[in-house]
């Protein structure tokens, strides 16, 4: 997982994850990762926080649209 505040990466954490878990769980995971740490990384007062979060995955981008989709 990458943060990057505008061309300069902030944040670059790994998360080892057990066996069984499949790729789109590791995806989502990264995704909240990220988005808990959003708030703490030093950013000038007069930048905004805009987010993009940048995916292939069906599965992932359907999960965030419709938070109460589990499947």
């Amino acid at each position: 997982m990458a943060i990057f505040v505008g061309k300069e990466l902030k944040v670059q954490l790994k998360f080892l994850l057990e066996n069984r878990c499949s790729s789109n769980q590791a995806e989502q995971l990264a995704i909240a990762k990220a988005l808990e740490i959003i708030d703490a990384i030093d950013i000038a007062e007069n930048r905004p926080r805009t987010i993009g979060i940048y995916t292939d995955s069906r599965i992932t981008i359907d999960s965030l649209k419709n938070v109460n989709n589990h499947s």
